[in-house]
């Protein structure tokens, strides 16, 4: 049987090696374009981090960060609606299953 846990918690919180490991997942799971660098800031940024580890080792990741004004509205002319800071501080982003243990339904 596998160990499995679930964390929440600020960035601040994590340890450097959980957040290399969100940042490897990220750049891996290949929605974001983005550089490693400019992800790992956006990681440190965000409002909060949840992990899934199974026998000790993270599997699955997600965010509650801070979009970036422009992104916010990016996404607001797209809907046709203004979102103004307040409305939408966060966003749930970096949702990401290791290539190895997708199909498990983890992420649900």
């Amino acid at each position: 049987m596998t160990a499995s846990e679930i964390t929440v918690c600020p960035p601040a919180a994590c340890s450097k090696e959980v957040i290399d490991r969100f940042v490897q997942l990220i750049c891996t799971g290949g929605a974001i374009p983005d550089k490693a660098k400019r992800i790992y800031n956006r990681v440190r940024g965000a409002k909060a981090l949840a992990f899934l580890q199974i026998d000790d080792k993270i599997v699955g990741i997600a965010a509650l960060k801070i979009p970036a004004e422009s992104y916010r509205d990016k996404i607001g002319k797209s809907a046709g609606v203004l979102l103004r800071k307040n409305d939408y501080p966060y966003e749930l982003g970096y949702v990401v299953v290791d290539a190895a243990m997708r199909g498990q339904k983890l992420s649900q």
